[in-house]
């Protein structure tokens, strides 16, 4: 299931703080049983062995939302607006599998009642993300517009060393249409809106494994003894800690045209575009 609950307050004139909570949460538990009576894929004539499996998963993902934002209209010529936050996010999965055959008949289906177990698997992990962000946009007369961004965020997917990311963005665009001079040229009137923008932002990539920057175990065997030495189970050092994982980020500049023709009819937008992607 999902649900979302929020709640918002105006603390003073056009400012506002707003808190909203949502969790995500996936549960299920699937049985599978292959009587006797089935034939297999091999010889298709019954009767076979029957198998049997139990599939658990529960997955529970949660987001934690807090920001402050204000709007204002000055003269009706500058219109701004800005926001300023913090959002929290955590998931936790656990998952579980045992499958089984050799059943002694067909009136059982429990893995209980299997006499061999063929396959076991059990897996457990978690992964959560903390941050910060603020944002400006302004305007003067719908002609000239500006907007800057920042992001800081923190996840515990990267080593402690470099566990934060930071990641600017800003961006301008000039309405061309909406200058006296374009207006009032009579060639031009089948244009119904032209705009210009520029902008360049950082953004980040945290999609690793949960756990790569950790020195993780594996499962081993050893003889033990120099004589007659007798098999046993261990672990060893599977992966070498990397405290210095972090970030992977892509830096895009981007400018563009949009043009609106023949009461919006026709739309034409021109882009350019290079980014560059770094700490891959």
């Amino acid at each position: 299931f999902m649900w979302n609950v929020y709640g918002e307050y105006e603390l003073y004139k056009n400012l506002k703080f707003k808190t909203s909570f949502g969790v995500d949460f996936n549960s299920y538990s699937r049985s599978y049983y292959r009587p006797s009576t089935l034939p297999t894929s091999l010889d298709r004539l019954p009767p076979s062995v029957p198998e049997g499996s139990k599939r658990d998963k529960n997955m529970l993902n949660w987001v934690w939302e807090n920001t402050l934002s204000y709007t204002t209209v000055i003269k009706d010529v500058h219109n701004l607006s800005a926001i300023a936050g913090w959002t929290a996010q955590k998931e936790s999965v656990n998952t579980s599998l045992l499958a089984g055959n050799g059943y002694p008949n067909d009136l059982v289906h429990t893995m209980n009642a299997a006499s061999a177990i063929t396959s076991w698997s059990a897996t457990a992990y978690e992964w959560s993300l903390l941050s910060a962000l603020a944002r400006v946009q302004y305007s003067y007369k719908g002609k000239y517009l500006l907007s800057a961004a920042a992001r800081m965020d923190g996840s515990s997917r990267f080593g402690k060393n470099n566990r934060w990311g930071y990641f600017p963005s800003a961006s301008a665009a000039w309405r061309i249409s909406g200058e006296d001079f374009f207006q009032n040229a009579k060639a031009l009137s089948f244009i119904d809106d032209l705009k210009i923008r520029a902008s360049y932002g950082v953004t980040g990539n945290f999609q690793i494994g949960n756990y790569d920057h950790l020195s993780l175990m594996a499962l081993d065997n050893y003889i033990l003894g120099t004589n007659n030495g007798q098999l046993v189970y261990g672990y060893k050092p599977n992966t070498i800690k990397n405290e210095d994982l972090s970030w992977e980020k892509n830096a895009m500049v981007n400018a563009g045209i949009d043009v609106q023709m023949f009461k919006g009819l026709l739309g034409v937008t021109v882009d350019y575009y290079n980014t560059n992607t770094s700490n891959m």
